[in-house]
């Protein structure tokens, strides 16, 4: 019998749209936006050409909604028989604020379809949903152990006592068997700034891959994601504008 198990993963960080950096407070990113003000070094209201003009970046102060949506790779490697893997597409919602911290409301995983199937019947279909919703998500600045250099994060952590955010996953086994599959862990997502369009890429990448999921059925280390997320603000035009990404 095969069991579907994957990681922390879909939409996962709702809130990550700017960040503001310096080597005086490295250890604290901020969210920042685009703010018209009556003498600034931006001339548009994205804050991506400068001159003189009338828009200045500034922290975020109070709770902003925002929303996003990417498709990601979710795969079980200690799966009975062999790998399993499904990519999801998903939407969710969430807030950023003051002091980097930001957070996730809702997850809806939708169209989700097998890229290796194992014991799962592939024509009975697979599901995903979120777990210990809402997640709280923390803008942090750590070192790359790759490049030993310094990067901003997002963690990923649940605001349900005791737990932590996870994906239950169903399939169907053995003709008519619904295989549930809880799999939980704290991780961290990378982010990239797209100024021209305003939104934040957020990945699940190697970084993630080191902290795998604890799954139900596969125990420990058993689930990885894998993918981008494209975060875009309700109410302004943010990124990242951290010294130590070498971005501004």
């Amino acid at each position: 019998m095969r069991y579907l198990k994957i990681a922390l993963g879909l939409a996962l960080v709702a809130g990550l749209m700017a960040v503001v950096a310096s080597p005086a407070m490295a250890a604290q990113p901020k969210w920042v936006f685009c703010n018209e003000v009556t003498s600034g070094k931006w001339t548009n209201s994205g804050c991506t050409t400068s001159g003189s003009g009338k828009f200045e970046t500034a922290a975020v102060t109070e709770t902003v909604e925002d929303t996003s949506s990417g498709k990601l790779e979710l795969e079980d490697s200690k799966a009975t028989g062999g790998a399993t893997a499904i990519t999801c597409e998903g939407t969710n919602t969430g807030t950023a604020g003051a002091n980097g911290s930001d957070g996730i409301k809702t997850i809806t995983a939708t169209h989700c379809t097998f890229v290796k199937a194992g014991s799962c019947e592939e024509a009975k279909g697979v599901t995903a949903i979120a777990r210990n919703l809402p997640w709280a998500t923390k803008l942090e600045e750590v070192e790359n152990e790759k490049t030993k250099k310094m990067e901003v994060r997002d963690s990923v952590t649940s605001l349900v006592a005791g737990k932590t955010p996870g994906w239950a996953v169903e399939c169907t086994v053995a003709g008519i068997l619904k295989i549930t599959d809880t799999c939980e862990g704290n991780t961290s997502t990378s982010a990239t700034a797209n100024r021209t369009e305003g939104t934040i890429e957020t990945n699940f990448d190697e970084v993630s891959e080191k902290s795998p999921a604890t799954c139900s059925v596969g125990g420990a280390g058993a689930g990885f994601v894998r993918g981008p997320v494209r975060v875009r603000s309700r109410r302004f035009i943010l990124w990242i504008l951290a010294l130590v990404l070498g971005t501004a």
